[in-house]
Protein backbone atom coordinates (compact mmCIF):
# COMPACT_ATOMS: atom_id res chain seq x y z
CA UNK A 1 0.00 0.00 0.00
CA UNK A 2 1.15 3.52 -0.61
CA UNK A 3 0.13 6.76 1.03
CA UNK A 4 -2.39 8.02 -1.49
CA UNK A 5 -5.01 10.19 0.15
CA UNK A 6 -8.56 11.31 -0.38
CA UNK A 7 -8.64 14.89 -1.61
CA UNK A 8 -11.68 16.29 0.15
CA UNK A 9 -13.25 18.95 -2.04
CA UNK A 10 -14.02 22.26 -0.49
CA UNK A 11 -17.54 23.69 -0.82
CA UNK A 12 -18.44 27.28 -1.68
CA UNK A 13 -18.57 29.46 1.38
CA UNK A 14 -22.00 30.40 2.68
CA UNK A 15 -21.98 33.80 4.33
CA UNK A 16 -25.37 33.19 5.97
CA UNK A 17 -24.71 29.83 7.62
CA UNK A 18 -21.83 28.30 9.48
CA UNK A 19 -20.48 24.90 8.33
CA UNK A 20 -22.32 23.36 11.29
CA UNK A 21 -25.63 24.94 10.19
CA UNK A 22 -25.06 23.90 6.57
CA UNK A 23 -24.48 20.26 7.51
CA UNK A 24 -27.47 20.25 9.85
CA UNK A 25 -29.70 21.66 7.11
CA UNK A 26 -28.52 19.08 4.57
CA UNK A 27 -28.90 16.14 6.98
CA UNK A 28 -32.48 17.14 7.78
CA UNK A 29 -33.50 17.81 4.16
CA UNK A 30 -35.91 15.16 2.81
CA UNK A 31 -34.06 14.74 -0.49
CA UNK A 32 -30.89 13.86 1.42
CA UNK A 33 -32.48 10.70 2.82
CA UNK A 34 -30.74 7.43 2.01
CA UNK A 35 -33.37 4.72 1.71
CA UNK A 36 -33.00 1.12 0.59
CA UNK A 37 -36.02 -0.23 -1.23
CA UNK A 38 -34.38 -1.94 -4.20
CA UNK A 39 -31.04 -3.76 -4.19
CA UNK A 40 -29.54 -4.84 -7.50
CA UNK A 41 -26.88 -7.56 -7.45
CA UNK A 42 -24.86 -8.23 -10.61
CA UNK A 43 -24.20 -11.95 -10.86
CA UNK A 44 -21.85 -14.21 -12.78
CA UNK A 45 -20.17 -17.51 -11.96
CA UNK A 46 -17.47 -16.05 -9.70
CA UNK A 47 -17.06 -16.60 -5.97
CA UNK A 48 -16.83 -12.83 -5.46
CA UNK A 49 -20.23 -12.44 -7.12
CA UNK A 50 -21.75 -15.00 -4.77
CA UNK A 51 -20.20 -13.22 -1.78
CA UNK A 52 -21.91 -10.01 -2.95
CA UNK A 53 -25.17 -11.94 -3.27
CA UNK A 54 -24.90 -13.18 0.32
CA UNK A 55 -24.42 -9.69 1.76
CA UNK A 56 -27.06 -8.15 -0.53
CA UNK A 57 -29.58 -10.81 0.52
CA UNK A 58 -28.81 -10.23 4.19
CA UNK A 59 -29.27 -6.48 3.75
CA UNK A 60 -32.52 -6.87 1.79
CA UNK A 61 -33.92 -9.17 4.47
CA UNK A 62 -33.15 -6.72 7.27
CA UNK A 63 -34.58 -3.60 5.58
CA UNK A 64 -37.42 -5.42 3.77
CA UNK A 65 -36.11 -4.40 0.34
CA UNK A 66 -36.63 -6.09 -3.00
CA UNK A 67 -33.63 -7.98 -4.34
CA UNK A 68 -33.07 -7.97 -8.10
CA UNK A 69 -30.51 -10.28 -9.68
CA UNK A 70 -28.98 -9.47 -13.05
CA UNK A 71 -26.96 -11.76 -15.32
CA UNK A 72 -25.49 -10.26 -18.48
CA UNK A 73 -24.69 -12.45 -21.46
CA UNK A 74 -21.51 -10.80 -22.69
CA UNK A 75 -22.16 -9.59 -26.25
CA UNK A 76 -18.44 -9.01 -26.80
CA UNK A 77 -17.65 -12.62 -25.93
CA UNK A 78 -20.39 -13.84 -28.26
CA UNK A 79 -19.03 -11.73 -31.12
CA UNK A 80 -15.58 -13.10 -30.49
CA UNK A 81 -16.87 -16.67 -30.47
CA UNK A 82 -18.20 -16.19 -34.00
CA UNK A 83 -14.72 -15.45 -35.32
CA UNK A 84 -13.02 -18.44 -37.01
CA UNK A 85 -9.72 -17.32 -35.51
CA UNK A 86 -10.87 -17.17 -31.88
CA UNK A 87 -9.23 -19.53 -29.41
CA UNK A 88 -9.66 -20.21 -25.71
CA UNK A 89 -7.19 -21.50 -23.15
CA UNK A 90 -8.36 -24.67 -21.39
CA UNK A 91 -7.46 -24.47 -17.71
CA UNK A 92 -5.42 -26.04 -16.10
CA UNK A 93 -3.77 -27.64 -19.11
CA UNK A 94 -2.92 -24.40 -20.97
CA UNK A 95 -4.33 -26.03 -24.07
CA UNK A 96 -5.60 -23.88 -26.95
CA UNK A 97 -8.80 -24.88 -28.69
CA UNK A 98 -11.25 -23.13 -31.04
CA UNK A 99 -13.84 -20.92 -29.37
CA UNK A 100 -17.19 -22.35 -30.41
CA UNK A 101 -20.30 -20.14 -30.44
CA UNK A 102 -22.59 -23.01 -29.49
CA UNK A 103 -20.52 -24.02 -26.48
CA UNK A 104 -20.18 -20.37 -25.39
CA UNK A 105 -23.97 -19.91 -25.47
CA UNK A 106 -24.45 -23.13 -23.51
CA UNK A 107 -21.87 -22.02 -20.96
CA UNK A 108 -23.57 -18.65 -20.48
CA UNK A 109 -26.96 -20.32 -20.07
CA UNK A 110 -25.51 -22.70 -17.49
CA UNK A 111 -23.90 -19.81 -15.58
CA UNK A 112 -27.16 -17.86 -15.58
CA UNK A 113 -29.06 -20.86 -14.24
CA UNK A 114 -26.41 -21.39 -11.57
CA UNK A 115 -26.73 -17.74 -10.53
CA UNK A 116 -30.54 -17.97 -10.41
CA UNK A 117 -30.42 -21.10 -8.25
CA UNK A 118 -27.90 -19.48 -5.89
CA UNK A 119 -30.18 -16.50 -5.54
CA UNK A 120 -33.21 -18.66 -4.83
CA UNK A 121 -31.31 -20.72 -2.25
CA UNK A 122 -30.44 -17.58 -0.29
CA UNK A 123 -33.48 -15.35 -0.82
CA UNK A 124 -36.25 -17.89 -0.25
CA UNK A 125 -35.18 -19.02 3.26
CA UNK A 126 -34.67 -15.34 4.19
CA UNK A 127 -38.19 -14.51 2.91
CA UNK A 128 -36.80 -11.81 0.62
CA UNK A 129 -38.82 -10.62 -2.37
CA UNK A 130 -36.63 -11.29 -5.37
CA UNK A 131 -36.51 -11.46 -9.12
CA UNK A 132 -33.90 -12.52 -11.63
CA UNK A 133 -33.39 -11.49 -15.21
CA UNK A 134 -30.97 -12.22 -18.02
CA UNK A 135 -30.00 -9.60 -20.61
CA UNK A 136 -27.56 -9.60 -23.49
CA UNK A 137 -25.20 -6.70 -24.16
CA UNK A 138 -22.02 -4.98 -23.08
CA UNK A 139 -21.60 -6.01 -19.44
CA UNK A 140 -20.55 -2.64 -18.00
CA UNK A 141 -23.25 -0.70 -19.84
CA UNK A 142 -26.03 -3.16 -18.95
CA UNK A 143 -25.13 -3.21 -15.25
CA UNK A 144 -24.97 0.59 -15.02
CA UNK A 145 -28.23 0.98 -16.92
CA UNK A 146 -30.00 -1.47 -14.60
CA UNK A 147 -28.57 0.35 -11.56
CA UNK A 148 -29.97 3.72 -12.64
CA UNK A 149 -33.21 3.31 -10.68
CA UNK A 150 -31.85 1.16 -7.83
CA UNK A 151 -30.89 2.30 -4.35
CA UNK A 152 -27.87 0.00 -4.02
CA UNK A 153 -25.81 -1.88 -6.60
CA UNK A 154 -23.92 -4.86 -5.16
CA UNK A 155 -21.24 -6.74 -7.06
CA UNK A 156 -18.05 -8.69 -6.59
CA UNK A 157 -14.67 -7.05 -6.99
CA UNK A 158 -13.66 -9.39 -9.79
CA UNK A 159 -15.45 -11.56 -12.30
CA UNK A 160 -15.05 -15.18 -13.29
CA UNK A 161 -12.04 -14.85 -15.59
CA UNK A 162 -8.65 -16.03 -14.39
CA UNK A 163 -7.01 -12.79 -15.45
CA UNK A 164 -9.29 -10.81 -13.16
CA UNK A 165 -8.24 -12.55 -9.98
CA UNK A 166 -5.22 -10.31 -9.43
CA UNK A 167 -6.99 -7.03 -10.11
CA UNK A 168 -10.33 -5.28 -10.11
CA UNK A 169 -12.67 -6.40 -12.85
CA UNK A 170 -13.66 -3.94 -15.56
CA UNK A 171 -17.27 -3.91 -14.38
CA UNK A 172 -16.19 -3.14 -10.82
CA UNK A 173 -14.05 -0.24 -12.02
CA UNK A 174 -16.82 1.13 -14.22
CA UNK A 175 -19.33 0.91 -11.38
CA UNK A 176 -16.93 2.51 -8.91
CA UNK A 177 -16.78 5.67 -10.98
CA UNK A 178 -20.14 5.74 -12.76
CA UNK A 179 -22.73 3.99 -10.57
CA UNK A 180 -25.51 6.54 -10.07
CA UNK A 181 -26.12 5.95 -6.37
CA UNK A 182 -24.60 3.66 -3.75
CA UNK A 183 -22.24 0.84 -4.75
CA UNK A 184 -21.52 -2.07 -2.42
CA UNK A 185 -18.30 -3.81 -3.47
CA UNK A 186 -17.60 -7.24 -2.01
CA UNK A 187 -14.90 -9.88 -2.27
CA UNK A 188 -14.92 -13.45 -1.03
CA UNK A 189 -12.87 -14.95 1.78
CA UNK A 190 -13.59 -12.55 4.65
CA UNK A 191 -16.29 -13.31 7.25
CA UNK A 192 -18.95 -10.63 7.10
CA UNK A 193 -19.54 -8.56 10.23
CA UNK A 194 -22.72 -6.52 10.62
CA UNK A 195 -20.93 -3.32 11.50
CA UNK A 196 -20.63 -0.01 9.65
CA UNK A 197 -17.66 2.32 9.59
CA UNK A 198 -17.88 5.76 7.99
CA UNK A 199 -14.91 7.78 6.79
CA UNK A 200 -15.94 11.43 7.07
CA UNK A 201 -14.34 14.84 7.08
CA UNK A 202 -16.72 16.55 9.49
CA UNK A 203 -18.02 19.28 7.15
CA UNK A 204 -21.03 19.36 4.81
CA UNK A 205 -19.25 17.09 2.32
CA UNK A 206 -19.68 14.34 4.89
CA UNK A 207 -23.47 14.38 4.59
CA UNK A 208 -24.12 11.68 1.95
CA UNK A 209 -21.70 9.24 3.58
CA UNK A 210 -22.95 9.99 7.07
CA UNK A 211 -26.60 9.46 6.18
CA UNK A 212 -25.91 6.23 4.27
CA UNK A 213 -23.77 4.87 7.11
CA UNK A 214 -26.42 5.88 9.64
CA UNK A 215 -29.18 4.00 7.78
CA UNK A 216 -27.05 0.89 7.42
CA UNK A 217 -26.06 1.05 11.08
CA UNK A 218 -29.72 1.26 12.08
CA UNK A 219 -30.35 -1.89 10.07
CA UNK A 220 -27.35 -3.70 11.51
CA UNK A 221 -27.96 -3.06 15.21
CA UNK A 222 -27.53 0.66 15.83
CA UNK A 223 -23.75 0.77 16.13
CA UNK A 224 -21.72 3.13 13.96
CA UNK A 225 -17.98 3.77 13.94
CA UNK A 226 -17.02 7.18 12.55
CA UNK A 227 -13.44 7.62 11.37
CA UNK A 228 -12.24 11.21 11.45
CA UNK A 229 -8.92 11.95 9.78
CA UNK A 230 -6.92 14.63 11.56
CA UNK A 231 -3.65 14.88 13.42
CA UNK A 232 -4.97 17.49 15.86
CA UNK A 233 -6.78 16.37 18.99
CA UNK A 234 -8.71 19.65 19.21
CA UNK A 235 -10.03 19.24 15.65
CA UNK A 236 -11.07 15.66 16.34
CA UNK A 237 -12.91 16.72 19.49
CA UNK A 238 -14.71 19.55 17.71
CA UNK A 239 -15.77 17.44 14.73
CA UNK A 240 -16.85 14.44 16.79
CA UNK A 241 -18.94 16.72 19.02
CA UNK A 242 -20.72 18.27 16.03
CA UNK A 243 -21.37 14.96 14.33
CA UNK A 244 -22.56 13.36 17.56
CA UNK A 245 -25.16 16.09 18.03
CA UNK A 246 -26.41 15.71 14.47
CA UNK A 247 -26.62 11.94 14.65
CA UNK A 248 -28.59 12.08 17.90
CA UNK A 249 -31.19 14.17 16.08
CA UNK A 250 -31.60 11.32 13.60
CA UNK A 251 -31.64 8.43 16.07
CA UNK A 252 -31.73 8.35 19.85
CA UNK A 253 -30.83 4.66 19.93
CA UNK A 254 -27.72 4.85 17.77
CA UNK A 255 -24.46 4.04 19.53
CA UNK A 256 -21.68 6.02 17.86
CA UNK A 257 -17.98 5.47 18.42
CA UNK A 258 -15.58 8.09 17.06
CA UNK A 259 -12.03 7.12 16.14
CA UNK A 260 -9.28 9.53 15.21
CA UNK A 261 -6.98 8.44 12.39
CA UNK A 262 -3.88 10.38 11.29
CA UNK A 263 -4.97 10.67 7.65
CA UNK A 264 -7.11 9.42 4.79
CA UNK A 265 -4.32 7.16 3.58
CA UNK A 266 -4.62 3.45 3.01
CA UNK A 267 -2.51 2.35 5.97
CA UNK A 268 -4.44 4.51 8.45
CA UNK A 269 -7.82 3.34 7.18
CA UNK A 270 -6.82 -0.34 7.07
CA UNK A 271 -5.40 -0.17 10.60
CA UNK A 272 -8.58 1.42 11.94
CA UNK A 273 -10.75 -1.24 10.32
CA UNK A 274 -8.63 -4.01 11.85
CA UNK A 275 -8.77 -2.44 15.30
CA UNK A 276 -12.56 -2.07 15.08
CA UNK A 277 -12.96 -5.67 13.99
CA UNK A 278 -14.08 -5.14 10.40
CA UNK A 279 -17.40 -4.32 8.78
CA UNK A 280 -18.64 -2.27 5.83
CA UNK A 281 -16.64 0.89 5.15
CA UNK A 282 -18.71 3.78 3.79
CA UNK A 283 -16.82 6.48 1.88
CA UNK A 284 -17.77 9.46 -0.26
CA UNK A 285 -16.93 8.48 -3.84
CA UNK A 286 -17.05 12.07 -5.10
CA UNK A 287 -14.69 13.40 -2.43
CA UNK A 288 -11.81 11.06 -3.25
CA UNK A 289 -9.62 11.06 -6.30
CA UNK A 290 -10.01 8.34 -8.91
CA UNK A 291 -6.60 6.94 -7.97
CA UNK A 292 -7.47 6.74 -4.29
CA UNK A 293 -10.84 5.06 -4.88
CA UNK A 294 -9.10 2.46 -7.05
CA UNK A 295 -6.45 1.82 -4.39
CA UNK A 296 -9.02 1.46 -1.61
CA UNK A 297 -10.91 -1.07 -3.70
CA UNK A 298 -7.71 -2.92 -4.58
CA UNK A 299 -6.19 -3.14 -1.13
CA UNK A 300 -9.02 -3.25 1.42
CA UNK A 301 -10.58 -6.68 1.92
CA UNK A 302 -13.69 -5.41 3.69
CA UNK A 303 -16.92 -4.63 1.85
CA UNK A 304 -16.90 -1.01 0.70
CA UNK A 305 -19.95 1.20 0.22
CA UNK A 306 -19.23 4.01 -2.23
CA UNK A 307 -21.77 6.79 -1.72
CA UNK A 308 -22.70 9.61 -4.09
Amino acid sequence: MNGSRCGWRSSPKNTLRSPQQQLEKRVNTPESEFTIRHVLVALDASAHSLAALEIATDLAAIVNAELIGLFVEDAQLLRLARSPHAREVVYPFAELRPLNIVSVKQRLEAQAEQARRSMASLANPAKVRWSFRVVRGEVDAEVLAAASDMDVLALGKTGWSLAAQAQLGSTALAAAHHAPRALLMVQRGLPFKRQVLALVDGDENSQPTLIAALRLAQAYGNRLVVLIATTRASTFKERSHKLSALLKQESEHLHVHFRQIPGNDLLSIAHAIRVEGGGILAINATACSTETVNQLLHHLDNPILLVR
